[in-house]
């Protein structure tokens, strides 16, 4: 009986798992979502040269060496990443940036940015400053498809 209930069990278990993934459509919008993010950070750190500053004042690469690869400061982590998301799950963001950097006033800067940028029919992301909790994140949403994204400094 307990292996028949046991062999059951898993089988219900690996059906609500693939009931609840999302669909190829939400996982390309995510996908967008989470290219978008690594684009945004991008224009913030060439724009404010945080790494290259932060590299050469600890002699790691010359001042005049600015082809970094930002996109590797930008982790993704949570359920999404470990793939045993679910459908309407957010995306968990962590950006890695230099020590010497507030991690509130990158992130603030960071928003402005994201909130700035117009998609269709002339509307913006949603982004929520939530910088008194113990991790300061942002919250941003996707206003045509509701993709939500949770940024916080890695």
């Amino acid at each position: 009986l307990s292996s028949i209930l046991d062999k059951t069990l898993d089988e219900q278990i690996i059906r609500d798992i693939a009931e609840t993934r999302p669909d190829e459509t939400e996982l390309k919008l995510k996908q967008f979502l989470i290219e978008f993010v690594v684009h945004k950070t991008t224009d913030l750190m060439k724009q404010r040269k945080y790494w290259i500053k932060h590299k050469a004042k600890n002699n790691l690469q010359s001042q005049n060496d600015q082809i970094i690869d930002y996109a590797q400061y930008v982790h993704l982590y949570g359920s999404l990443a470990s793939n045993i998301d679910s459908a309407k799950c957010d995306i968990d963001i962590a950006i890695e940036i230099p020590p010497n950097i507030a991690e509130k006033s990158f992130l603030g800067q960071l928003a402005s940015l994201l909130q700035k940028h117009k998609i269709k029919q002339g509307k913006h992301f949603r982004v929520e400053r939530i910088f008194k909790a113990k991790v300061p994140i942002l919250k941003l949403k996707d206003p045509l498809y509701n993709i939500e994204a949770d940024i916080s400094i890695y």
